[in-house]
Order: C-alpha cells, then sequence, then structure tokens
C-alpha cells in the first residue's frame, strides 16, 4: 500500500490496516449468494471485494484512472456503498480521490499503485496517442505556423529533388517519366 506523502500513521490505523490485510481475498467474480450478510466477517470480506471490484474496474481503464460518476453507474452489479467518495478515502493506500476540476465537484479515482510523480508507471500506446494530441490542441498558433513552414520547405525540397531526377531520367532518353503523387 502506498500512502500519500506526509501522512502519518498512527498505532490504532497500522493496527486496522494489518487486521484487514489478514482478511481472506473475496474475488470480484465470485458470487455472494448463500453467504450470511449479517456477520462481521461477511461484511469484511465484502468490503474487501468492493475494493477488489473497484481496483480491478481502474485497472481496465486506459489511463488508470475515471470520475466517482462513473463509477457510480456500476453500483447496483457491484454492490457498491452508497457514500463511495467516504468508502475510498477509508482506503488511501490503494486510491488517490482528487476534487480537481469543477469547482471541487467533479471527484476522480486514481489507482494508486499505477503512478508515480504524476505519470503512469507503464504507459501503454493508446495513453501516450491521447497525451500527444492533447499536447498539438493546446500547441500554439505561432508554433503551428513555425511547423507547417518547416513542412513547406520540405515539400519543396522533396520536389526539387523529383524535378532533379525528371530531367536526368529524361536526359538518359529512357521513356517517358512516371510520377505518382501521394497528397497528405
Amino acid at each position: 500500500m502506498n500512502f500519500p506523502p506526509g501522512f502519518k500513521i498512527g498505532k490504532y490505523y497500522r493496527i486496522a490496516v494489518w487486521k484487514w490485510q489478514r482478511v481472506p481475498y473475496w474475488s470480484p467474480y465470485e458470487g455472494i449468494s448463500g453467504y450470511d450478510s449479517r456477520s462481521i466477517e461477511t461484511r469484511k470480506r465484502m468490503e474487501k471485494r468492493v475494493v477488489a471490484s473497484i481496483h480491478e474496474l481502474l485497472s481496465l481503464t486506459v489511463e488508470k484512472k475515471t470520475t466517482m460518476e462513473r463509477i457510480v453507474h456500476f453500483r447496483m452489479a457491484m454492490n457498491l456503498p452508497k457514500k463511495l467518495k467516504d468508502f475510498l478515502l477509508q482506503h488511501q493506500g490503494i486510491f488517490y480521490v482528487s476534487t480537481t476540476g469543477n469547482h471541487g465537484k467533479l471527484h476522480t479515482v486514481f489507482l494508486r499503485e499505477a503512478y508515480r510523480k504524476g505519470e503512469l508507471v507503464e504507459p501503454n500506446d493508446m495513453y501516450l496517442a491521447r497525451r500527444k494530441l492533447g499536447e498539438l490542441v493546446v500547441l500554439s498558433s505561432r508554433k503551428a505556423y513555425v511547423d507547417r513552414g518547416l513542412v513547406r520547405y520540405m515539400r519543396n525540397r522533396e520536389d526539387d529533388e523529383m524535378e532533379h531526377f525528371r530531367r536526368e531520367w529524361e536526359r538518359r532518353g529512357e521513356g517517358v517519366w512516371f510520377e505518382l503523387r501521394l497528397e497528405l
């Protein structure tokens, strides 16, 4: 479990975490019918099952994060508690709940083990493509103008080289010059 920087773990909290880690793991894919939901042991196992379900859901996403509103859509199917934010804040070593955006009303849930210093530990190609697209969207118009000039320069240079090859071909008298041109 990775706790936030500066998080002071008290004696009683450490004991509670130790006890919670000793509760047997209950797979989110396993059925729960046939268990007495009133017993304390079953409630603890159900809590661990809900944590495992949310962990599995976040690990299936590309960026290992999603908004809390999207998780709430699965409340009935995953037997999530009604006070989901409070539940996630109880498990700070596994999840990080951010309140930035929409004046603190939009909560984003991050899988803490997937991030290190604000970056994904194992980024995949889709994540990298999204980041690159985001950088291009916020690219200043002046920078875009410079990039456009470079592209024009490279195209003009290629056109000059093609013209040189065409003249050389015709000088040799090796037939008709055929040019196939692809425009991007």
